[in-house]
């Protein structure tokens, strides 16, 4: 009998629940996924969307402020910073080198290297130690 081919969207469903489980289990995130191509781990103190846009993975992530629960959704999601930056910032010598599209076999291997870099990167920051976002940021700012 032939294997039958996952797409994009049941490939992505099926890997981030498992990939970013260390989210939940080892730093007390929620794990919501209310769209099919959009996953949010979410802590008092930090927000992380991972999301399947076309053909590839993003991953960001900002802090959480107390006044958001008074935002609509949409505002909600904004000020993310892609984990990219945050590690160029970081680690301004690290290639990382993700491709710009995959196939949907290809999207768990992208997904473990975003799950990867949020471990060795940002574990403070998963931690609720946001000390090194103003630098972040200003390190963003001097790119434009």
């Amino acid at each position: 009998m032939e294997e039958k081919k996952l797409t994009y969207e049941q490939a992505f469903q099926e890997a981030v629940p498992t990939i970013f489980g260390f989210l939940v289990s080892e730093f007390g995130f929620s794990l919501t996924h209310d769209e099919s191509w959009l996953f949010e781990g979410q802590t008092e103190y930090a927000l992380i969307e991972i999301v399947l846009d076309r053909h590839t993975v993003q991953v960001g992530m900002r802090p959480v402020d107390p006044k958001d629960q008074y935002l609509p959704e949409p505002l909600r999601r904004a000020g993310k910073i892609p984990l990219e930056l945050i590690v160029r910032c970081l680690d301004p010598d690290l290639h990382i080198g993700f491709k710009t599209e995959i196939k949907p076999e290809g999207i768990r291997g992208d997904l473990e290297k975003y799950a990867d870099l949020l471990r060795r990167y940002c574990s403070r920051m998963l931690s609720g130690d946001f000390g090194e976002w103003a630098n972040i940021q200003a390190y963003l700012e001097k790119r434009k």
